[in-house]
């Protein structure tokens, strides 16, 4: 089945013909992801993908996202700690286990002794043309692709003899769900973050004549205290009042003074995981408004963080749900409630999310991010972000669950408190004030 598009396909990248004096590209090296992080070998990895493979009769299977790459290899490279990903191309066998990786990052961190049944074999990425070539020249097979697959592999892979199947990526699936190795790794990561991200918020507040750009760079330094720290998992955002209304801003050199809200969107590559945080600090005396919107999207955090559900409940749900205490006021945020969170990968990682467009069913393990705002143009931004794995509430044999199915939850795994000063106490439900309290109980 062959993708229908309604542009030409470029012979040559336009941006090169106009980017003369682009720099070279980054040569990466590539690090041991260990078993004590990634809690699966590579033998396993690829024993799984190989029996949903089997399952659709696939004789060859292609990987084209660099994080999945680097998944698969139990790999992980540090040049670029926001894409930590294995830049390339892989080909799975499934009728003999094998997978073929093509890929010129320097790959000798790779642990053999992680693959008894399978096998993995290096070429370098220029090879990769020449094997979609040779496969378009086979005759009767099934060679499945990801449905974000570059077009370029459909234009390929065009033998009328050919069965392309277009499919949503079996590993994005299988890498969503976290082992019980890397929820332990995600907790604890975020604990060790939690710690710095306070050190930071304390110097933060005591400081004078700050920018915007100190804040970031004082948020760095603090992480830069831990031994598995490897660097950023993006570029910090930070935002003073007006500034802050920008949803993803750059951070300037304003000076954080006076009265108001620094918006602090941040986040951290860990051996034993990924971090991502937003807070909103309050500086001097917020408005009264500030306090109101504040309160508002600290109820429609609670909202996801409480909330209980049917396994197979669509990020589309949940969304509606974090939303509605924004609606009942007459406010709303334009960008998604939650995104997926890789481990020690990228900050985004697919296929769930929380917004209006999520369909796909969460289920337990999932790792997401529950991060409801408000934004007043030329004013202030206010964003509440948490990160929270998916666990098992209530099984669906349970007597007390009438669903059919059994009952998922979100397990906050992000401790920074929130801006008390801020809290409009008298907005809140009990149940709204009883979550928060135990929360800021269990901060450290």
């Amino acid at each position: 089945m062959k993708r229908a598009f309604f542009c030409k396909p470029c012979v040559t990248t336009p941006i090169d013909e106009i980017w003369k004096d682009q720099p070279a590209p980054l040569i990466q090296k590539s690090i041991a992801h260990n078993l004590e992080f990634a809690g699966q070998s590579v033998d396993d990895k690829i024993t799984s993908i190989c029996s949903e493979l089997t399952d659709t009769a696939t004789d060859h299977y292609i990987i084209t996202a660099p994080d999945n790459i680097a998944w698969l290899l139990n790999l992980r490279t540090i040049e670029d700690t926001a894409s930590p990903g294995i830049k390339g191309f892989g080909i799975i066998t499934p009728s003999n286990k094998n997978a073929t990786i093509f890929t010129d990052v320097d790959y000798r961190e790779f642990n053999h002794r992680q693959t008894t049944a399978t096998e993995v074999d290096f070429l370098p990425l220029e090879d990769f043309p020449l094997s979609i070539h040779y496969l378009d020249t086979k005759q009767n097979i099934k060679i499945q692709i990801s449905d974000h697959a570059p077009d370029w592999l459909t234009e390929h892979l065009n033998a009328p003899t050919l069965d392309i199947i277009v499919k949503p990526d079996p590993i994005a699936q299988l890498k969503s769900i976290k082992n019980n190795v890397e929820q332990d790794g995600i907790r604890a990561s975020q604990k060790r973050d939690a710690k710095a991200i306070a050190r930071a918020i304390l110097r933060i507040k005591e400081g004078s004549n700050l920018t915007e750009k100190d804040c970031a760079n004082i948020l760095l330094e603090e992480r830069k205290k831990n031994d598995l720290f490897r660097g950023v998992s993006f570029d910090t955002i930070a935002g003073w009042n007006a500034n802050g209304a920008a949803i993803h801003g750059t951070p300037s050199d304003t000076i954080i003074e006076g009265n108001g809200l620094l918006l602090i969107d941040s986040g951290a590559q860990y051996d034993d995981g990924t971090t991502d945080i937003t807070r909103t600090i309050a500086i001097g005396e917020p408005t009264q408004d500030m306090k109101e919107k504040y309160t508002l999207v600290l109820k429609a955090h609670i909202a996801m963080a409480t909330a209980i559900f049917p396994n197979g409940t669509t990020g589309t749900q949940i969304d509606a749900l974090v939303r509605a205490p924004l609606w009942n006021a007459g406010v709303d945020f334009a960008h998604g409630t939650g995104h997926g969170v890789g481990h020690f990968l990228n900050v985004h990682e697919g296929p769930c999310g929380i917004s209006p467009r999520s369909n796909e069913p969460l289920r337990a393990g999932m790792f997401l991010s529950n991060e409801p705002g408000y934004y007043k143009e030329g004013a202030f931004g206010i964003r509440l972000e948490n990160l929270a794995l998916i666990q098992k509430y209530m099984d669906k044999n349970d007597p007390h669950n009438q669903t059919g199915k059994d009952l998922l939850c979100f397990e906050t795994v992000t401790h920074v408190a929130f801006e008390e000063t801020c809290i409009i106490r008298e907005m809140l439900t009990p149940d709204e004030l009883a979550w928060l309290d135990n929360y800021h109980s269990i901060c450290g």
